[in-house]
């Protein structure tokens, strides 16, 4: 019966040590006015396109011949469909206006072009900042566990004399070489355990959440510009013959990302430091599908010069 009381005293002992050890603490975010400081650009943005405008029905054949089905749909959100028409017939009475004609499909491209770089670099503008919001709260935790492991070595001595004393108090026991053992193990385990067990989290706000738009099952966003939004939504790669919303939601199947939804779909919460990495990574998923934008254009600038 003593023997059992002492193994029951010996396992309390040491559970309470462990659960004893888990400690959570909430850090001071550095990021602030996230929304402007990245995404100025958005705030501003003012849609000018709508689904309708979609449609590629109703070019001429000539056009249809001369321009792939990407470029096709390119020139339709961009509002080039009449000078296009009227440069493959044509239709001009002084090479002024054809002139003109050109130029505003240059322009148009131009500034699509430049759209795309600037919504990405804000999505990696926003990206960097949870990047480097990762490392000190990894940083602070190293740090933590370093001074633990010092601590635990200066105290060691001190550790084995202190865990004798409490088991011999506790447990009776008259094997006192091996209750000093088992003391100075406990003892070594709390400070140990208590070293790798602080987890830093922090306070992040994302009112404007470009991952939550694009993860929604809606037709039109206004809130994202049009051409964006038309390119992510209606053009479908060869290879995997999906659109790149589809292939983000695909991606976005990785288990850490699975499991925070509600979180990363959201106007903010608390993060650690695997969370925000994970955020980072779905933002430069993003921006970098988003990029392929740029070689479809750069293919409607070589289509439109064989017309010149």
């Amino acid at each position: 019966m003593a023997k059992l009381s002492r193994i029951f005293l010996l396992l309390f002992f040491t559970s309470q040590i462990l659960s004893s050890c888990k400690t959570v603490r909430t850090v001071e975010s550095p990021i602030k006015e996230m929304e402007r400081s990245c995404y100025q650009y958005i705030l501003d943005f003012d849609p000018i396109s709508d689904p309708e405008s979609l449609h590629l029905d109703d070019f001429s054949d000539k056009t249809k011949e001369q321009f792939s089905e990407n470029s096709l749909f390119f020139i339709r959100i961009l509002g080039l469909t009449d000078e296009i028409e009227s440069v493959l017939n044509d239709d001009f009475d002084d090479q002024l206006s054809k002139f003109k004609s050109i130029q505003k499909a240059v322009n148009e491209i131009t500034l699509a072009e430049l759209e795309v770089q600037a919504f990405t670099s804000a999505l990696r503008c926003e990206e960097d900042q949870y990047e480097q919001m990762a490392w000190n709260l990894e940083t602070m935790s190293n740090d933590k566990q370093s001074n633990k492991t010092v601590s635990g070595i200066i105290l060691d001595a001190s550790a084995n004399i202190a865990g004798a004393a409490i088991i011999l108090f506790w447990a009776q026991g008259n094997t006192t070489r091996q209750l000093i053992g088992i003391g100075a193990s406990l003892t070594q385990i709390y400070l140990n355990v208590r070293g790798r067990s602080i987890t830093y989290n922090t306070e992040i706000s994302h009112k404007i959440n470009v991952l939550e738009e694009f993860s929604k099952d809606q037709e039109w966003c206004e809130s994202i510009p049009d051409k964006i939004w038309a390119y992510v939504n209606y053009v479908k790669r060869e290879v995997p013959n999906k659109n790149i919303r589809d292939q983000l939601l695909d991606a976005w199947t990785d288990t850490v990302i699975e499991q925070n939804k509600d979180l990363f779909f959201s106007e903010g919460g608390t993060y650690n430091s695997t969370q925000l990495r994970a955020r980072a990574a779905m933002l430069e998923q993003l921006a970098s599908l988003t990029e392929g934008m740029l070689q479809d254009l750069l293919v409607l600038r070589k289509e439109l010069q064989t017309i010149l």
